[in-house]
């Protein structure tokens, strides 16, 4: 996988494949974050790299060398809740918290209806944090004491609403990978429940472990469409 491609940056991938790197990778996963970051997913790609729509220029890239039939998915996308101060630069501009939930559902259409090739989308992250700036403690899907935000439970009734989880078409010749079971490395292996309820496992925070688990349980979408981006401890002791 290529992973952490900062943006849709088509100019510095054409780089790499000038470097040789066609046919080399499975995954090409950009993160495509907004700018000015409080706008919406379908903002007109104005051929700079910083739309969600230029995902189609890293699209005519991969295709144009070769790799048509390798994945593409959206490994990190988001946006933060939070207040702006006056010279708030573009790129750290939070929205408010029904924004961000209506951002993200749509989002998923956008990506369904205008990039059909994109075959999963990760959305930056599981929860708040409490110890950097304001713009990156906010883009969680709950907050930092696991309560709810909106995002959360309108990304939980889209896919409700879609009949599953199962929201992006699994057509290859659109673009989107087999519908084959996923074989992801589910990381270290979740302590016995039974060491658990002796020693609950806690963070700087204070959340049990056990809390945290729950949480996730709520809603835990299948891996091979659509996830979250949580973080590997929590998705092993979710079972995945």
């Amino acid at each position: 996988v290529i992973g952490g491609v900062s943006e849709a940056d088509d100019p510095w991938l054409a780089q790499m494949y000038a470097a040789g790197v066609s046919g080399s990778y499975d995954v090409l996963a950009p993160h495509p974050y907004q700018a000015p970051s409080d706008q919406g997913p379908e903002l007109a790609d104005d051929g700079t790299i910083y739309r969600l729509a230029h995902m189609a220029a890293v699209r005519g890239l991969m295709v144009a060398n070769g790799d048509a039939a390798k994945e593409l998915w959206i490994g990190e996308v988001g946006w933060s809740t939070h207040t702006n101060a006056v010279n708030t630069p573009n790129w750290a501009l939070g929205v408010t918290p029904a924004s961000q939930a209506a951002y993200t559902t749509r989002t998923l259409d956008f990506v369904r209806s205008q990039l059909p090739y994109v075959s999963k989308v990760f959305f930056y992250t599981d929860r708040d944090t409490g110890d950097s700036d304001p713009h990156q403690n906010g883009f969680g899907l709950l907050n930092h004491d696991l309560s709810e935000k909106p995002a959360f439970a309108a990304l939980r009734a889209y896919t409700s609403d879609k009949g599953g989880y199962d929201v992006f078409p699994s057509t290859v010749g659109a673009g989107a990978p087999p519908n084959v079971a996923p074989d992801p490395d589910p990381g270290p292996a979740a302590a016995p429940r039974s060491q658990q309820q002796q020693q609950p496992a806690t963070g700087s925070t204070g959340v049990t472990r056990e809390r945290r688990q729950q949480a996730i349980r709520q809603w835990r979408p299948d891996p091979h469409y659509l996830a979250a981006h949580l973080a590997a401890s929590a998705l092993a002791a979710a079972g995945r």
